[in-house]
């Protein structure tokens, strides 16, 4: 009797243990994925760029007929629209320069919530490389190799989208 007792035990404890694994891969994510758009955009280093230093950002966001429009952070430089007239899906996008061969893309969409309330961020307007969610309050900083959230409730760093210099123009497809 006390083996079969041991053995029951045993059993519960197992049991207890799968389901409390089962039920943690069924728990819901928290929605700070942003949602897929696609892009192919070919954007040239000399002309829609050139203003684009090192250690720079610009963001390129879609107007209201959904062509970019080229935005840099030094606001001595005017906006352009990106060309060849090429359609921008999504909220936009956040172009990072490290240096003159190193080019970062990002989602500009707040990652808290994003499959809900798909919010676009806006530059600080106090602080270089720092972007904040007007929705949830969040702010995210570029640190060495993504923009991460260093307040608010966004828990995911922003989207990082391939890039790659070819011939003089950079080019960003998912």
């Amino acid at each position: 009797m006390s083996r079969l007792i041991r053995i029951s035990k045993l059993g519960l404890f197992f049991g207890i243990l799968a389901i409390s694994f089962i039920q943690q891969g069924c728990v819901k994510d928290n929605g700070d994925y942003v949602p897929y758009v696609y892009l192919n955009l070919v954007l040239g280093i000399n002309t829609d760029l050139a203003h684009l230093g090192n250690h720079m950002t610009a963001t390129i966001t879609p107007d209201e007929n959904g062509l970019g429009i080229i935005r840099f952070s030094n606001p001595d430089y005017p906006e352009i629209p990106l060309g060849l007239g090429q359609i921008l899906n999504g909220n936009g996008l956040i172009i990072h320069r490290l240096d003159a061969y190193i080019y970062e893309v990002y989602d500009i969409t707040c990652t808290f919530q994003a499959q809900i309330d798909y919010c676009a961020l806006d530059r600080h307007p106090d602080y270089d490389g720092v972007w904040d969610c007007p929705c949830c309050m969040a702010r995210f900083l570029y640190n060495s190799d993504a923009y991460y959230p260093i307040e608010g409730p966004a828990a995911q760093p922003l989207k990082r989208y391939p890039a790659t210099l070819q011939s003089g123009s950079l080019i960003i497809r998912n």
